[in-house]
């Protein structure tokens, strides 16, 4: 009799408990520049917006307004930033919540089957604060690059612009930051001007970084006066970037250099471990260690590549294996390069369009009647 007391017991209080949790999961926002959303009476109705269901202007109009996006279990709702006008872009972001944003990418008007409007999402610049940690962005083009501040960062097919000086990403902070992930793709430059990448406040750092599958037109320094960092991934990148006189233009303590093509004469100073500098493709003797062990090679980089056409990131596909091209296998298999590797779904994606459904085409056709509505079709595809 205790003993089912006691079982009666520990099971309500177990339903309390549960009762009080509150279970959420996370939701899916559209953010438009041109919205009509102000809180009060108007929800983004000119875009289909609802109180239910809002459009809202801007990202910080957004995580305002979804002020319960951490509660109970829920973390990281998706904010869909929809493509502006050509002369528009959107103002400065400061996050201070955890959110995935997907942007419609980039170079829209320059490959195929990439948006039916071709409407980029174009942020004037972006500063990851605290309380954003965790956060994802993908397929967003940034005019004056972004500031991370906080750790567990993704930053996943964007476009970043050659704007001069600025840096591209910012490590501002006085802290260090650890586990950010940078990963398929463009970093634009103004020609033959050499500035990094990569901008680090020696009074704090950034460990644990991953650069993969990236196409970089600027010189890449994980540096900070006399420090060099420490980065665990540097694998399957197409360096195309503007030599430093009398120094290197890609320095890094790099734990894995495997994959890269770099394609232009430049010094590199990527650590002294041979054995974590292999299958890489340059266009000097001088960059690698050409023994056999390590399998680097030098290539003919007029041979390697796609003759130039029409689009910006197309121009570094690599020619077919066959008929002798030049493009020797990674490390595991697979091609080097940002459109190489062996899984398909971690290769750098043309005008960096985010891994979900995207539609490209809407073709309406015939007469509409009461019955028969109208006829269309759409044409869409995923990206992974």
């Amino acid at each position: 009799m205790k003993k089912q007391q006691l079982i009666l017991s520990i099971a309500m209080v177990v339903a309390i408990l549960v009762s009080n949790v509150k279970v959420t999961f996370a939701e899916k926002w559209r953010v438009n520049l041109l919205s009509n959303y102000n809180g009060t009476s108007l929800f983004g109705d000119n875009y289909g917006g609802s109180v239910s269901n809002p459009v809202f202007k801007n990202i910080d109009q957004a995580q305002n307004a979804i002020a319960y996006v951490n509660s109970g279990n829920r973390k990281n709702d998706t904010l869909y930033l929809e493509g502006c006008p050509s002369n528009l872009n959107y103002p400065t972001v400061y996050l201070i919540k955890p959110l995935v944003i997907i942007g419609t990418g980039y170079f829209l008007n320059l490959n195929p089957n990439t948006s039916n409007d071709q409407l980029e999402s174009k942020i004037n610049n972006f500063r990851f604060n605290t309380g954003s940690a965790g956060s994802k962005i993908i397929g967003v083009n940034f005019i004056q690059g972004m500031v991370i501040n906080v750790d567990s960062i993704d930053v996943k097919r964007c476009y970043f612009s050659p704007l001069g000086t600025s840096p591209s990403i910012d490590f501002s902070s006085n802290n260090l930051v650890h586990n950010i992930n940078i990963l398929q793709n463009f970093f634009d430059n103004t020609p033959n001007v050499p500035n990094s990448v990569f901008t680090i406040n020696g009074n704090g750092g950034v460990t644990d970084i991953r650069i993969n599958f990236n196409i970089f037109k600027r010189p890449l320094l994980v540096t900070a006066g006399t420090t060099t960092y420490t980065v665990l991934e540097c694998i399957n990148n197409t360096f195309d970037c503007p030599i430093i006189p009398s120094l290197p233009s890609i320095k890094m303590n790099c734990l894995a250099f495997h994959n890269n093509i770099v394609k232009t004469a430049i010094a590199l100073d990527i650590g002294t471990t041979l054995a974590n500098i292999t299958n890489n493709s340059g266009s000097l003797s001088s960059q690698f260690d050409l023994s056999t062990i390590y399998n680097n090679k030098v290539v003919a980089m007029n041979a390697l590549f796609v003759t130039p056409g029409t689009s910006t990131d197309g121009n570094y596909l690599l020619v077919s294996s066959g008929g002798g091209a030049p493009n020797w296998p990674g490390l595991n298999g697979g091609d080097r390069g940002a459109f190489g590797g062996i899984y398909p779904t971690i290769r750098y994606a043309l005008s960096g369009n985010a891994p979900i459904p995207v539609i490209y085409g809407i073709i309406n056709y015939g007469n509409v009647t009461p019955s028969s509505g109208l006829p269309v079709t759409i044409q869409a595809k995923t990206i992974k």
